[in-house]
């Protein structure tokens, strides 16, 4: 997943987790950092690893250092 400043300041970024019962089936790396320049983006690798069978959902949760809120997005893994 590709996270993207349109805006016109810096994106300050606090951290990127995942929060959710599943969270330990899934990894992920970024080259984010902890704020995007203007016009600048960062790349998000999710990664899901089963230790059982069947369909799971996590949330992935963008907190800002600001304190704007945070942004989630639904990631879906499913065992085999």
């Amino acid at each position: 997943m590709i996270v993207m400043n349109t805006g016109t300041v810096a994106l300050p970024i606090m951290n990127i987790t995942f929060t959710g019962p599943n969270h330990g089936q899934f990894s992920k790396t970024t080259t984010c950092g902890t704020s995007l320049a203007p016009g600048t983006s960062g790349k998000i690798k999710v990664s899901f690893k089963s230790t059982t069978t069947g369909d799971r959902k996590e949330n992935l949760d963008f907190n800002r250092v600001d304190g704007a809120g945070t942004k989630r997005v639904a990631t879906r893994g499913s065992g085999l």
